[in-house]
């Protein structure tokens, strides 16, 4: 069995207590991960990394919007379209036409917009991977030539959300990196198991599956949900309660870490 292991964001802005975007228990879910890994080095042939990459002014963060006064909105807040067209919030480049369809696609959708605290910009320290599961997965990596190790970044496009780790939420024609990403989900789909684990369960894990189930189903019987190696953002606890029941309709199981193999 070629088995595969998917971890969606498991840096450090995520993951260390204290930091910008932490989510509760983050740090022993990516130790039981790194455990798990240790003790499974010999069942698994790829681990597979995404990584939140943003720039400063990333739709996502404050930097990105202004009010009347010219103050940044406070992290949690939800801009909506309604917001933007009464100009409670105002894009700071003054592109009025890219949000009002970025807001607009995501109401459609069924989705609202919410400002994170900054978080995972490129190349700093909270964009880096946790140390203990680096370390598991470098050790890992020594034992075969045949391990295989790969990084997909997300949210490099600063125009739109990118929670999942095949698709932006919102697509644009001429950032070919916010559209589905058919090569990672062809590859996956080359594994026996691809194992999910990650942060945050509520957001981007929960995403990545859901895109999972929308356009390519198929993959939804190989998928092994590693319940106890992530958590939610707080107040969203049951964010991916659906999703997860969708997947599991289609083969999908959910399991512990140390009940895997």
């Amino acid at each position: 069995m070629k088995n595969a292991l998917l971890v969606i964001d498991p840096q450090n802005d995520f993951c260390v207590p204290g930091a910008s975007l932490y989510v509760p228990d983050a740090e022993k879910d990516m130790q039981r991960l790194a455990d798990w890994i240790r003790k499974y080095s010999a069942e698994i042939s790829h681990i597979q990394f995404t990584a939140d990459w943003h720039s400063e002014n990333n739709i996502s963060l404050p930097a990105f919007w202004v009010d009347s006064q010219g103050c940044n909105p406070k992290p949690y807040t939800i801009v909506s379209l309604d917001d933007v067209l009464k100009k409670r919030w105002i894009p700071i480049d003054g592109n009025f036409s890219l949000v009002e369809n970025y807001l607009s696609q995501l109401s459609k959708n069924g989705k609202q917009h919410t400002i994170w605290p900054k978080h995972c910009i490129a190349n700093s320290n909270g964009a880096k991977f946790f140390e203990p599961l680096n370390a598991a997965v470098d050790r890992w990596k020594k034992l075969s030539n045949d391990h295989s190790f790969a990084v997909t970044y997300k949210g490099t496009c600063q125009n739109t959300e990118h929670f999942g780790a095949f698709m932006a939420e919102v697509v644009y024609d001429d950032a070919p990196e916010t559209k589905f990403n058919d090569e990672l989900a062809t590859f996956l789909g080359g594994f026996d198991n691809i194992f999910v684990a990650g942060e945050a369960q509520s957001h981007c894990v929960a995403n990545s599956v859901a895109q999972i189930v929308a356009f390519c189903p198929v993959l939804c019987s190989k998928l092994k949900i590693l319940v106890d190696c992530m958590s939610p953002v707080k107040g969203f606890e049951h964010s991916a309660d659906e999703i997860f029941v969708q997947a599991e309709k289609l083969g999908a199981k959910l399991i512990n870490h140390d009940k895997s193999f």
